[in-house]
């Protein structure tokens, strides 16, 4: 629900401090909640300075392997610190992330977890100027967006960049704790018009790459974010 007009309209417009916390489970009190939160905040906070001031992200994973443009938008820090009016985020918090131009995005993107399950095969997503114009791959999971991208067809358009920062997150099966693994990160597809994007769709939704490497950069300088899942900030 982070990503939606309702939190929006209660964050700016009512100064309200929102969490959303979809997916939450018990166990999650005593791993990715029981974190030093000032460290996630400013790791955070760093990583998404960096992503600030890129102009292009290249990604590459087992079968994943995609370049973007992130150039003027704005990376956020979901930092797990809703101390002030209008401060919002998910708990588990820990990650930065970023829109992505909504046209910009060329390659291979291979997914081996669903929102809440390990997929029985893995699916590839084959983006061609920002969206998915082909999935290779049998399982259950593809035959669904499918039917998603029938019935919205902007769900198919890359929506974010997130890089994981919560040191205590593990779980890989349910996508709120997997997208803030330390080290990991997610590319979404669907709406991302509430924080920088322009895509307005009712449909969002994040797929994680584990131990990836990440090359940011811009005009004159290249700088390699991760490498293998570890962050080099």
């Amino acid at each position: 629900t982070i990503h939606t007009f309702f939190r929006k309209a209660l964050t700016e417009g009512f100064g309200c401090r929102y969490a959303s916390m979809p997916l939450f489970e018990p166990h999650m009190f005593t791993g990715p909640m029981q974190v030093d939160w000032n460290y996630v905040a400013s790791l955070s906070i760093d990583v998404a300075d960096m992503l600030s001031e890129a102009e292009w992200v290249h990604v590459e994973g087992e079968g994943t392997d995609m370049e973007f443009s992130v150039k003027e938008r704005r990376a956020i820090a979901d930092t797990g610190l809703f101390h002030l009016k209008g401060q919002y985020g998910n708990l588990p918090a820990g990650e930065a992330f970023v829109a992505p131009i909504e046209n910009s995005a060329f390659g291979r993107l291979t997914i081996t977890y669903g929102p809440d399950r390990r997929l029985e095969r893995p699916i590839t997503l084959k983006f061609r100027n920002g969206c998915v114009e082909e999935i290779e791959g049998f399982e259950p999971y593809r035959y669904y967006l499918e039917e998603v991208f029938k019935t919205y067809d902007n769900a198919r358009i890359i929506a974010e960049f997130g890089v994981g920062t919560n040191p205590g997150a593990r779980r890989p099966d349910n996508v709120l704790e997997a997208e803030k693994i330390l080290g990991t990160v997610h590319i979404a597809i669907g709406d991302n018009h509430t924080f920088g994007g322009t895509n307005r769709v009712s449909f969002h939704t994040d797929y994680v790459v584990f131990e990836p490497q990440v090359t940011i950069g811009g005009k004159g300088w290249q700088k390699r974010l991760l490498e293998k899942g570890r962050l080099r900030t």
